[in-house]
This record gives structure tokens, sequence and C-alpha cells, in this order.
């Protein structure tokens, strides 16, 4: 193996013995494909094999993994399984049996950016951040985000910051009596940023939208209406995505079917590809000034993100209501349907909004055919955001709303485009929140090639759509239950749906009653059907928001009273401290995974690790409809 020459890759990198499922003559019907000579086939070539070695460690082995920990990446070959005429590839996918059950823990990084004096008091990482701090600070103070008008800026505190972006609590005034609190957003690295342009133009196709933080109203702030947003040409997709905004009025029939990819004439794909070389149109017609200040102001979360909350929660050993875990799942299924059915074009009031946020609805079945194919690409438990109580609200006068936030992952995603476009979005997302089209053993079987068809037809791979939102949106709420990052390696098993279909799911290990009982079961289920596999045997969001609703109702019916809520509110929201604190993530717990309150710990069955050895395989006994049964066959994997 040492002599060996790698497929493609760097010839005078030295081999190195270091364990990599990725060597040539591992797979006994691999057969080294040619080596690219094109400047573009290389570069997707080399993307295919690092993505296909980095997600078989993802699925296969715990823990954050660089790319260190597989050196022979470049020994790959693409693809590395062939399929039979007519053979999909295997739903299989290797998998952990041992959950290290890793408890969310808040992050201090922002109290250490607002206490330093100097860079000189951070570790390397935080100084550019706080560098970027003092520029925010004195662009804002000096008013100059807002000139000519009377609205003065008064800085708070650093809300959080990441290798890109850094979020500042400030408050907007014109006067003692009238202000408003805001979070703006920057880039890390200058002013200009091309990437919270395009973060820009998805939230503005979320205007109203009720659990999606909102940019906030530039009249609001002092500055004057913004009718565009130009946002910088894109190499990936070859359509002229700026001939249209994709807010029309819908038209009173359906489009035609867009024509397969593979089925497109020669003149057409070379059409494509000839668009691919073009001058970026705005650079053309309206080019950005050099003194161009990039920032966002968005809406204030007075409770912060899912991710500290429940950090906190399990150091104070904190629980939560019943009740609250379906109305938190209602919130993250209302924004799942918001991405699909725009509230500013397809709510009934969406004429009449006068500034309110409007709630997310599935429009009538006549329009229904519009529904759009946005992809948050980061859902998870840092941008899920908590609000405060609105009086009068049916569902948060007394249960704080969860929004979603960052949308600088977002793309509509668009059918029949060629290889290298789906490829493009197979790395976005955080290390435990990777979704089956990203990493399936599917991706395996495809060939490289950037311009091909290969990938536009698939069932799983690259298959991006509303389906992906709910899966990552399922991975939150498991989080919210369990206070813990989901499981990584992805636990696979088997679960059977009320018509005898048995399908692949991730969340199978939620039906173990003997493990998860303390959470209701009808939750547990549609977990377990979010999670599946295959993206078209989850569920669609028009029957997740029609379950979500149904058993909200009943959670709120026949689980924890309005006091039992209040009080949770008041001692675990109200109450909870504001900077980390020593405490054991088991305080105050009992034996049963219960709090002395009465309602499931955060962090329940236990903290620290869920052993499945043998994987069971579960089905559901309905034969009772008033008493499923969840029935259990252990078999090994």
């Amino acid at each position: 193996m040492a002599n060996m020459q790698p497929a493609y890759g760097f010839p005078g990198q030295p081999q190195q013995a270091v364990f990599s499922p990725f060597r040539l003559g591992h797979d006994q019907n691999v057969v080294p494909p040619p080596i690219p000579n094109i400047p573009e086939e290389i570069a997707h070539y080399q993307e295919m094999q690092r993505m296909n070695t980095r997600l078989w460690h993802w699925r296969n082995m715990p823990g954050i993994v660089n790319e260190n920990a597989y050196p022979n990446w470049y020994l790959m070959p693409i693809p590395w399984h062939y399929r039979g005429v007519g053979e999909s590839p295997s739903d299989f996918q290797a998998q952990g049996n041992h959950w290290n059950m890793e408890p969310l823990k808040p992050s201090d990084k922002a109290e250490d950016l607002d206490a330093a004096t100097s860079e000189d008091q951070l570790p390397e990482r935080a100084r550019r951040p706080w560098r970027r701090l003092q520029d925010v600070k004195q662009f804002f103070g000096s008013g100059g985000a807002t000139p000519g008008s009377n609205k003065t800026w008064h800085y708070k505190k650093v809300l959080g910051y990441g290798g890109n972006g850094l979020a500042c609590h400030y408050r907007v005034e014109d006067g003692p009596a009238n202000g408003q609190d805001v979070a703006v957003k920057v880039q890390i690295k200058g002013w200009r940023s091309s990437s919270l342009k395009r973060e820009q133009e998805m939230m503005r196709k979320l205007t109203h939208s009720k659990h999606i933080i909102q940019e906030v109203p530039r009249d609001r702030i002092g500055k004057r209406a913004r009718k565009s947003i130009p946002v910088d040409w894109t190499t990936i997709d070859s359509s002229d995505e700026y001939d249209s905004s994709g807010d029309e009025d819908v038209p009173p029939l359906p489009q035609k079917v867009v024509t397969r990819r593979k089925d497109l004439p020669l003149w057409v794909i070379d059409d494509k590809h000839s668009r691919w070389g073009r001058v970026p149109p705005f650079s053309v017609k309206k080019p950005s000034p050099r003194d161009e200040k990039n920032f966002i102001v968005l809406e204030f979360a007075e409770h912060g993100d899912l991710n500290n909350f429940m950090g906190k929660m399990n150091m104070q050993g904190g629980g939560m209501p019943l009740r609250i875990h379906w109305n938190w799942w209602l919130c993250l299924v209302k924004q799942c349907v918001a991405m699909a059915y725009y509230p500013r074009k397809f709510h009934p009031d969406r004429f009449n909004a006068n500034g309110r946020d409007l709630d997310e609805i599935v429009p009538d079945a006549s329009i229904s055919w519009r529904k759009k194919s946005m992809v948050h690409f980061d859902f998870d438990v840092f941008n899920v955001f908590m609000g405060g109580l609105t009086p009068g609200d049916d569902q948060h006068s007394i249960i704080p709303v969860l929004k979603l936030a960052d949308f600088g992952l977002t793309e509509e995603i668009k059918p029949q485009k060629r290889d290298t476009y789906y490829l493009a979005y197979r790395r976005l997302a955080k290390w435990a929140y990777y979704s089956p089209e990203q990493f399936g053993a599917e991706w395996e079987f495809i060939p490289a090639d950037p311009n091909g068809s290969n990938i536009c037809d698939e069932r799983v791979a690259g298959n991006y759509g509303s389906h992906t939102n709910v899966y990552c949106a399922a991975l939150v709420m498991i989080s919210v239950m369990t206070g813990c990052y989901p499981p990584q390696p992805p636990l696979r098993g088997t679960i059977m749906l009320d018509d005898g279909t048995e399908i692949v799911s991730y969340g199978s290990f939620l039906l173990d009653d003997a493990a998860w009982g303390m959470f209701d079961f009808e939750l547990r289920m549609i977990l377990a059907r979010c999670l599946a596999h295959y993206p078209d045997q989850r569920p669609s969001v028009e029957e997740l928001l029609q379950n979500a609703l149904a058993n909200t109702a009943r959670a709120n019916a026949e689980m924890n009273t309005d006091d039992d809520v209040r009080f949770w509110y008041k001692d675990q929201v109200l109450g909870a401290p504001t900077t980390p604190q020593a405490q054991s993530p088991q305080a105050g717990y009992t034996s049963a995974g219960y709090t002395s309150a009465g309602y499931p710990a955060v962090g329940s069955p236990q903290v620290g690790s869920l052993q499945t050895a043998s994987l069971p395989e579960y089905s559901v006994d309905r034969s009772d409809p008033n008493n499923p049964r969840v029935v259990k066959q252990a078999k090994s994997m």
C-alpha cells in the first residue's frame, strides 16, 4: 500500500499508516476512475473524495473529525461502489452502537469579549472578534448607522460570535420613553459582506412570519427603505435568478413541469455552460460603493438561543413540563411551514398585516402547488431563539415563542441542476445536525462529473427540500427533550407504520418505553418518523402542522396546568442564571428521571451514555386505538 499511487490527490504527499476505509483495493468491485485533467473536474472530484470520506467517519465514529483524522482521503475512488442494473444503493448505513449523551453547554464567549479591555487578555481565536467589536461600537456610537436621523444607538452587550459573524445587543432610541431593543449582526472579516446580503434576501421572503426572527423595518431605526438587495453572482447555478425575485403574484394555473436535466438537448446544456463565465450582472449595472457597510438589524430575542437556555437548565438540574414539549414542537413545525409557504405570499391576511406577524398556515389546495423549497442548512439549537410572552396570544400567552434565525446558508433549492450544484450544499451543517441527504452512503455510488445529471433525480443524496428542514427540526426537538446534542454517529433502526410499512429511521430509539417512557408517546412517534432515512417517508409539513395542532390542543387540555407552566417560566426561564456556574448536570434529578416538580428532567433518561450494543427494531401495535403499544424485537446490527 505504501507504494500505491493515489487515484487523484497530491502525489508528493507521503502515505501515512493511519486507518482509513478508503484505500484502493479495499472493495474488490471498485475500479479506479481516470484522473481528471480539467480544473473544474479536478476540484469537483477532490470535493467528492473529501466529503465521502468525512461523512463516512461521521456516521461510523463519534466526535469531531477534521482532515488530520483521515489523511488518506485523496486515495478514495469515485464512485466507491457501483450499482447493478436497476439497483438502488442499500439503505444500510454503517452506524454507531453507542450514544455518548453530551449535554448542551452554555457559552461564556460573549461575556469574555465584553469584559476584555485589550485583545491581549483574550485567546487568539477571540482577538479578531474583539477588534471587530471596537469597530462596531465606534460606528454605531457615532451615529453612522442612521445619519441625519434623531436615533441614538446605545450598546448593551455582545450576544455571540462565531467564525464569520458577530451579534450585539443595542437599544435604539429617539427619546427616553421611545426605544426598541435590537440585535445587530455584522461580519467578522469586514463591513462588506455578500453573505449578509443573501441572508437579507432570504429573510425578506419570510417577512411577517411569526416564528422567524424578523429584520427590523428600516423606518423604525431611521433608515430609508430599500427596494432591492443586489446579491453576488453564484458560480454553482447556471440559471439566471436575477430575472425574477421569486415573489411574483401566484399565477392562476400551475406552470409546466421542469424538464429533466438528462433530457435536455445538447444546445441547452452548452448555453448553461456559457453562463458560468459571464460577468456578474450587478458589477456592470451598479457597482457597490467602496465604503459600503453591510449589517442586519434584527428583532431582539430576550431569552437567547436554545443551546444556552438548555445548557443552563442542565446546570440547574431543571426539567420541562410535557405541555411545553408539544407547544415548542408546534413552533418548530411552523418554522418549517414558513419556509415552504411564505406568509407574505400565501397567508390570507397578508395584505392587511399592518406590521404584525402572521401565524404560519398551509394554504388552500388550489395554490399549495406553489410550495417553496427553501432549505435552512443551519437549523439547530444555536439558531433557534426563545422570545418572550405575548398577552392574548392563544399559544404564547404563558409559553414563550421559539423563532428560527441565521439564514446565511439558506437557499431555495432548484430542480434539475448539475451535480456540482448539489455537492456544494453537502457540507452545510453543524457537526451533529447533518441530514441523510448529506451523510447518506448513496453518495458513494455517484460518479464525479460536475456537469452531470447523476444527482438531480436521486432519492436521498442531494435531495434537499422541506423534508430536510423537517429532519433537522426533529433533531432540535430531541435536544429540547434530552438536554443533549443529537446522537452522532446516528443510531439506525426501523419502525413500523400504521399501514404495515417498515421504514429506516434514526429515531427508532425514542420508541423504547423503558428508556423514554416519561415523554409523550405520540411526540416520540412523530419524531421517529421525521428522522426517516428516505426523505419521501418523512411526514410532510402539511401533515406535521395538522398533527402538531391537534396534539398541542390535547397537551394543553390534559397535561400540565397553566399554573404549572407559569411556575416553570418563572423558575427556569426568568430565574435561569445568566452565566455558566459550576454545578453538576445531575443536580435536582430524581431516580426516576423526573424533577421534584413532577416533569421530566432535562437529560432524561440519563446524562452519560446510552448503550445500544444490539439495536432494537420497533413496531407499533395500534389494534387498540386508546392504548398504542410498542413491540420491540432485539436485532443485532
